[in-house]
């Protein structure tokens, strides 16, 4: 796409502002529809708008999924914990070490996933992301 380093930069910029601030009233929405139905909402949201920027034509388009998909993890992370705990059975310290871990091994396995695929296409990440989320979800 010949994109320049501001560009780039946008790319990750879009997505961070986005997430940040929809994670302000992330606890609004799922106070109005519920906890499972603003996971489901998030992860939705990031399943379309991941695949949508592996279609992306420009980086204009590029720019704007990303945001998208910024919209659907604010969502999905900062409601996942809440219903995490209020699930668990075995208590709430073990629920957050778990959440801890998997969110963990997700940030740390997603890029090098993505690394790999990116290798073979520039799309592939971000089609990989859409087939494996929240694994690969940032």
């Amino acid at each position: 796409m010949d994109a320049t380093p501001s560009q780039v930069s946008l790319l990750f910029t879009s997505y961070f502002l986005v997430t940040a601030v929809a994670m302000l009233i992330t606890g609004w929405v799922s106070s109005r529809i519920g906890g499972k139905r603003t996971l489901l909402a998030g992860l939705a949201l990031v399943i379309v708008f991941a695949a949508l920027a592996g279609t992306s034509t420009s980086v204009a388009e590029l720019v704007g999924f990303r945001a998208g998909w910024g919209l659907g993890n604010a969502l999905f992370v900062a409601t996942a914990l809440a219903v995490i705990v209020g699930a668990a059975g075995g208590g709430a310290e073990s629920a957050i070490i778990l959440y801890e871990a998997a969110l963990g091994l997700g940030i740390s396995a997603g890029p090098l996933v993505g690394a790999l695929l990116g290798d073979w296409n520039w799309r592939a990440p971000f089609f990989g992301a859409a087939s494996s989320w929240p694994s690969a979800s940032c």
